[in-house]
């Protein structure tokens, strides 16, 4: 399987991945201990990050941060903390080799999600990260 993430810019790189999907955090660990990255970004809003880095600091404990936007009640969003997610992989791997982590999402007054179909992990196996982007 090719570990390598997508070079994007001079020395910008980029893990496509799906959320919640151990595949993609596998492939996080695997180009995280490949390269010497000075910094990691995730997509997550800076409002996020005293809060998910605590939960990460007590993975493999699966854990939910919960939030609403706009200081309204309703609706409820949830981040999942979990060991499975790629996103959770890099903070946990950036926080203890030391790495600047960078939340860089942007704030919105309300998330409105898409719904995407995408190539099923499995496939990443035998595509590798570049392809299975592509696709």
């Amino acid at each position: 399987m090719n570990a390598e993430p997508i070079l994007l810019g001079k020395n910008i790189y980029c893990i496509p991945s799906i959320h919640g999907r151990s595949a993609f955090a596998s492939e996080v660990r695997r180009a995280f201990l490949s390269h010497d990255f000075e910094a990691i970004a995730v997509e997550l809003p800076p409002s996020m990050e005293v809060p998910v880095l605590e939960a990460v600091q007590r993975l493999p404990l699966i854990q939910a941060i919960v939030y609403s936007e706009a200081e309204q009640e309703e609706p409820m969003y949830y981040i999942p903390v979990q060991p499975s997610d790629s996103i959770m992989e890099a903070l946990r791997l950036a926080s203890q080799e030391r790495r600047a982590i960078e939340f860089v999402d942007l704030e919105t007054p309300v998330y409105e999600p898409e719904e995407i179909i995408l190539p099923d992990e499995y496939a990443l196996r035998f595509l590798g990260l570049k392809k299975y982007y592509e696709v």
